[in-house]
């Protein structure tokens, strides 16, 4: 049993809901209060998380700058648990540095951050989806319970339809990023054979990949790229009907929103970090190896090898009634 507990998940946007069903187990069996460790860019998303009763910012800038302040805030409140969810150096360090009576780290720790924790729930094992990796602090606590994503989205409006497609045409690395004209003649070919409204999703930093987008797309099209906050954005995104993908953000809010994604993976493992749950679909180039290719790069081959025939039958096949 616990009262009081601090999470520890600094970033990126898909790992932050890749914690979330543990966090929740956690919240329903004991009723606790749980606080949210983040960095600033996600902190706003983070209070929507329905478990999350306090988020408070990493100072991820000039950190040494504003280590005494930190701490301060850290320990303002005493912790029966912070636990780790992380598991970096950096993460491990935040969490011992809170007033916590046990420091539990994840089993796929690494950058020495074991050296702060007082356990480790569970064994390594990274052939898992990252959901269930973290799912291992469920294990630990002897608890179990079902995988849900309790998230407080806010209502969105949006203009009649007959069909919402979104599509989020960008993601961090070039290398997983189907290529734009593509996108754009994939929606041309669906909006001409079924009526439809797109629209693009995605971040500041995908403004101009969203224009171009909007540009060459010959059908409705609303350009939300660079427009919404994360919250702003699940909330359009549990209005859709389908979103087409590439491996990011976007792809992991679907998830939560019980929105059918259609994802499309080139040097990343879906099996990994894919979209979690059976209504959705993955389309990989055949013959690809399960572990991680170097995504961290411009190599486009791997994802240029989907065709738009292949997704357009997918598209087609969800959009189907009673599919």
């Amino acid at each position: 049993m616990a009262d009081r507990i601090l999470i520890v998940k600094l970033s990126s946007l898909g790992d932050l809901f890749h914690a979330l069903p543990a966090v929740h187990v956690l919240k329903v069996a004991w009723g606790a209060s749980i606080d949210w460790l983040t960095q600033p860019e996600y902190a706003e998303l983070a209070g929507h998380f329905e478990d999350v009763d306090e988020v408070i910012c990493f100072p991820r800038r000039h950190f040494l700058g504003h280590m005494g302040d930190f701490r301060r805030r850290l320990r303002r409140k005493h912790y029966d648990y912070v636990i780790d969810m992380q598991g970096l150096f950096k993460s491990g360090l935040a969490a011992r540095m809170a007033d916590a009576d046990r420091c539990i780290g994840p089993s796929f720790n690494r950058e020495a951050s074991r050296v702060f924790y007082h356990a480790v729930a569970g064994k390594p094992d990274r052939s898992r989806h990252a959901v269930d990796q973290h799912f291992d602090l469920v294990k630990y606590f002897g608890l179990e319970g079902e995988k849900h994503f309790p998230v407080a989205w806010p209502k969105i409006d949006l203009p009649d339809a007959p069909l919402r497609i979104g599509i989020a045409p960008c993601s961090r690395w070039p290398a997983k990023n189907w290529p734009i004209d593509r996108f754009a003649e994939l929606a041309n070919r669906i909006g001409a054979s079924t009526p439809a409204t797109f629209y693009l999703l995605g971040g500041p930093g995908d403004a101009p990949a969203g224009r171009h987008l909007a540009e060459s797309i010959q059908v409705p099209v609303d350009d939300r790229c660079g427009k919404t906050s994360l919250p702003e954005l699940g909330g359009l995104i549990r209005e859709l009907d389908l979103v087409v993908s590439n491996d990011s953000g976007p792809m992991h809010i679907a998830s939560t929103t019980n929105t059918p994604v259609l994802a499309l993976f080139g040097p990343t493992d879906p099996a990994l970090t894919g979209p979690y749950g059976d209504h959705h679909h993955v389309i990989r180039p055949a013959g690809l190896s399960r572990g991680h290719g170097a995504y961290k790069s411009d190599e486009t081959s791997l994802i240029e090898r989907i065709s738009v025939d292949e997704v357009y039958a997918s598209a087609v096949q969800h959009l189907s009634p009673g599919a």
